[in-house]
């Protein structure tokens, strides 16, 4: 049985007691006091990077206007009531009322990627709206020895907004962040708020065209922006940074913190252009067939079904590489049984009976036994399917069918109909 917490106190106090009778040191370990001196890093860090200390925390403050634009979306459409799409968007209820004035953006830079204890985060990028202009932070330390100060200098942001937009957040940078909180001895429950992930949506909207659906590919491919040279790809960072605690020499972190300012920029403006093409897809989707398809797909999940026969019939008189096209037929042909428009709904299954799938001689042999009663040519549907290359199930189940329409004729050459 587990000791009570009083009991425990109890046995620390003894055992303390029992070291200064034999002569041992005796310390105690307080929380880390948030004022700490600074560490000996070289003078050319401000000139380097700009920004100030703030109670021994090194802190780069930029400001925008609403009126502002990155890759052509002006950052005061956060300001419009977007929930119940993002909701939508990502199959979160818990996004339904969110708005992206009360939100913290956030995005971090860490010693590495492999996550645990080791990992921490030594630059820490949030924005957010205040008093009308959309501001950015970086939080930025010099040393490992200054993660308390750090992390005590961002909690008044984590205290004063309730939620948070991120690009994979939810899998890595919040769960580096509570895990420091929790090593400096400042816990925080950070991961049980309302959380707009982008990434998540991005990948359900952009896989199918896009072989990389990393922000920075996000930022150029979707919206149409492009970085300067002074950016630094991501993989770079943490040897950039560890150099920098070796030599002292800011200069060369110049790119990451670019890449950490465009990276909150950019969350932003993904976060309006993602809104406006499920909100409004007839304008604002790309002519790409598969984007067409990815959004159909999002609108037939939340059985928003005209919405979704609208996207894959747009889909259709585009370009699609074969395998995606007979996807998209089957997805327009199964909104079309579920209306029971059967003379649509067959049209294609024909329609695809050459292209060695399975699935349109199963449906129309469905078709046949339960709506049209045509054993006939339920029989004849299953017979051409069994001609197909079949997995040892799929024959089976095709063999099964096939027995219960030919039971069926039989019954019927038995007792005809009066």
């Amino acid at each position: 049985m587990m000791e009570n917490l009083g009991d425990r106190r109890l046995n620390m106090e003894a055992l303390r007691q029992r070291l200064r009778q034999v002569g041992a040191p005796v310390r105690s370990t307080p929380p880390p006091s948030v004022r700490q001196s600074p560490a000996p890093v070289d003078g050319s860090l401000k000139e380097s990077l700009g920004g100030e200390e703030i109670e021994g925390c090194h802190v780069i403050t930029a400001s925008y206007e609403a009126a502002h634009h990155h890759a052509g979306i002006p950052l005061q459409s956060l300001w419009q009531s977007q929930g119940q799409a993002l909701a939508w968007l990502t199959s979160d209820p818990s996004l339904n009322h969110f708005d992206f004035r009360e939100t913290l953006f956030i995005d971090t830079e860490t010693n590495g990627l492999a996550g645990g204890a080791g990992t921490y985060a030594f630059l820490i990028g949030v924005a957010y709206w205040a008093e009308g202009s959309f501001h950015v932070q970086q939080f930025f330390m010099r040393h490992p020895r200054e993660e308390a100060v750090v992390l005590a200098r961002l909690s008044p942001l984590l205290e004063r907004f309730s939620s948070f937009v991120s690009f994979n957040g939810k899998s890595f940078d919040l769960s580096v962040l509570e895990a420091r909180y929790i090593l400096t001895r400042q816990p925080r429950a950070l991961k049980k708020r309302p959380h707009l992930d982008l990434l998540h949506p991005a990948r359900r909207l952009w896989k199918l065209r896009l072989p990389s659906c990393s922000l920075g590919s996000l930022e150029q491919r979707i919206l149409g922006a492009s970085r300067d040279q002074s950016d630094v790809p991501g993989y770079l960072i943490p040897q950039l940074y560890n150099t920098f605690l070796r030599d002292g020499n800011a200069a060369p972190l110049q790119g990451v913190f670019y890449h950490n300012h465009q990276d909150l920029l950019a969350l932003a403006a993904l976060a309006v252009y993602m809104v406006r093409l499920c909100t409004d897809p007839e304008r604002h989707t790309p002519p790409h067939g598969q984007d067409h398809v990815a959004l159909g797909r999002l609108y037939d999940d939340n059985q928003q079904w005209e919405q979704a026969e609208r996207c894959y019939r747009r889909a259709l008189t585009m370009p699609l590489p074969q395998s995606l096209r007979s996807d998209c037929l089957c997805r327009l042909s199964l909104l079309l049984k579920r209306a029971a428009r059967w003379e649509e709904a067959t049209s294609l299954w024909r329609s695809l009976l050459d292209t060695g799938v399975l699935y349109p001689y199963i449906e129309l042999a469905k078709y046949h036994e339960h709506q049209s009663r045509d054993l006939a040519a339920a029989e004849r549907a299953v017979l051409a399917a069994l001609d197909l290359s079949l997995t040892h199930e799929e024959a089976l189940a095709l063999t099964h069918r096939l027995e219960r329409i030919r039971q069926k004729q039989q019954r019927q050459v038995a007792n005809p109909p009066c």
